[in-house]
C-alpha cells in the first residue's frame, strides 16, 4: 500500500514518591494515551526513509485537579523503513 496507517495506546499510572509542593498530599496520576500515524511508503526521501505524519492524543488524570490536562498533537517526521 501506498499509505500505511498505525495505531496505538497506552495506559499509565503514576505514584510520586514524594507529597505534592504545596498541597501536603501525594499525588496519584493515569495517563491515557492514543496515537494514529500515516506512513507514505512509496515516498522516499534523503534515501534512508519515507515521511510520516501523526496524532497524538494524551489525558493526564491526578487526584489533585491542578494536574490535570488534555493535549493533542500533530507532528511530521522521516521514519526509516526497515521492512
Amino acid at each position: 500500500p501506498v499509505v500505511m496507517p498505525t495505531i496505538g495506546a497506552g495506559y499509565t499510572y503514576t505514584h510520586f514518591e514524594n507529597e505534592a509542593a504545596f498541597f501536603n498530599v501525594r499525588r496519584l496520576d493515569r495517563e491515557y494515551e492514543g496515537h494514529v500515524e500515516l506512513l507514505f511508503r512509496d515516498v522516499n526521501l534523503f534515501g534512508t526513509g519515507a515521511p510520516s505524519l501523526r496524532y497524538r492524543y494524551r489525558r493526564v488524570t491526578s487526584n489533585i485537579p491542578l494536574f490535570d490536562y488534555d493535549k493533542h498533537e500533530v507532528s511530521i517526521g522521516i521514519r526509516a523503513i526497515t521492512f
